[in-house]
């Protein structure tokens, strides 16, 4: 299994089978970027999913190997948006803003 089958099943909307194509590969790497990069993608399954508990979990996870992505912050809100956790969720939204150029915000980060 590979992250670029995990993401054409993410793409297809098959959530579940990616988030364990992604389970998998977190088995097999060792290396902390990519570590993060995959809990940042099986927490988007999670959030999918509607499992915004796990989502958070990867998110934290992921933030603990990368504390400077502002994806993985945003990803995080969202999961605490969903366990209506909204001042900690406007925190991470804060501490994704400071991450990304303040004159250019990202989609993402205008949606919320």
């Amino acid at each position: 299994m590979s992250s670029s089958e995990a993401h054409s099943l993410y793409q297809q909307g098959q959530y579940a089978a990616a988030a364990g194509i992604y389970s998998q590969l977190l088995q097999r790497t060792q290396d902390a970027a990519a570590r993060s990069t995959i809990l940042s993608n099986r927490a988007a399954c999670a959030l999918h999913l509607g499992d915004p508990a796990a989502a958070e979990a990867d998110c934290r996870a992921g933030l603990s190997l990368n504390p400077v992505s502002a994806k993985l912050r945003l990803k995080l809100a969202k999961a605490l948006t969903q366990q209506d956790q909204a001042s900690a969720a406007a925190a991470e939204v804060a501490a994704a803003a400071a991450l990304t150029l303040p004159d250019r915000p990202s989609d993402e980060l205008l949606q919320l």
